[in-house]
């Protein structure tokens, strides 16, 4: 997340793309042409640098943006077209009840290019630094990939293992990200318990399921860790079976020499 939340953060503090944000304002179309091709050329070279990016964008405060898909591998057909007002998107939305915080929204499903995705969000207002007093002037959004979550999970697990996954679920219930992506971007059910749900997608199907949490304060996210607690005590239990073997044993043997 960090390195995410970390190109947002240069996109924002960038005084070149302040600088034609501020040269946008009051400017001829060809001008304003112009700056918007600087804007999402430094724009590319951010995105570039991360793998899983698959959209930024700036809206500025006239309700106008400048986006770079690329997976589309464009500036005029991205995921953002469906809007005719940007500012009625989710994340920039959200970017502004923030304040001046970064903002990270949970994995949306989105269809681009008849193929459904599932994509989650970072936003944050942009200010110019020189001028802080006329407030914000645009919000940078960048959209990644929810495969970058599911990758973090699956971090040093074997593919055979097939008794323990892990997945991340917001502080609203909402799946982040999944073993089996269909469940990304979908929120548990009111009542329904973690292990519940586990159960219900079929991933440890016929195991007996338990559920681990940890919850970081910072994203306000919890991340799961589901297993299958026979596999997990295997060991526990063999002790188990082999003390009480050995109890049977020495107690027989105490009774025939006693007798």
């Amino acid at each position: 997340i960090e390195i995410y939340t970390n190109l947002v953060y240069q996109i924002y503090s960038d005084n070149e793309i302040i600088k034609e944000i501020n040269s946008c304002q009051n400017a001829s179309p060809e001008a304003r042409a112009r700056a918007y091709r600087k804007i999402c050329g430094k724009i590319q070279q951010y995105g570039m640098s991360a793998g899983g990016v698959e959209c930024i964008s700036i809206v500025l405060e006239n309700g106008e943006d400048i986006t770079y898909d690329f997976g589309m591998a464009s500036a005029v057909d991205n995921l953002w077209e469906m809007y005719e007002d940007k500012k009625k998107m989710k994340p920039y939305e959200l970017a502004q009840e923030g304040a001046s915080n970064m903002v990270i929204s949970p994995t949306e499903r989105i269809v681009r290019e008849e193929e459904e995705e599932r994509i989650f969000h970072i936003s944050k207002q942009m200010y110019d630094f020189k001028d802080i007093r006329k407030g914000t002037i645009g919000t940078v959004i960048m959209s990644v990939n929810e495969t970058v979550l599911n990758s973090v999970c699956s971090a040093g697990q074997e593919e055979t293992d097939a008794y323990t996954f892990n997945f991340i679920a917001d502080e609203e219930g909402r799946i982040l990200t999944y073993p089996e992506p269909f469940y990304a971007g979908i929120a548990l059910a009111e009542g329904r318990t973690v292990k519940e749900f586990v159960e219900k997608t079929g991933v440890l199907e016929g195991m007996k399921i338990a559920a681990k949490q940890y919850k970081n304060e910072n994203l306000g996210w919890y991340f799961y860790n589901a297993y299958d607690e026979d596999y997990i005590l295997r060991d526990v239990r063999h002790i188990q079976y082999l003390t009480i073997v050995i109890g049977i044993l020495l107690l027989m043997l105490s009774l025939f020499l006693i007798r």
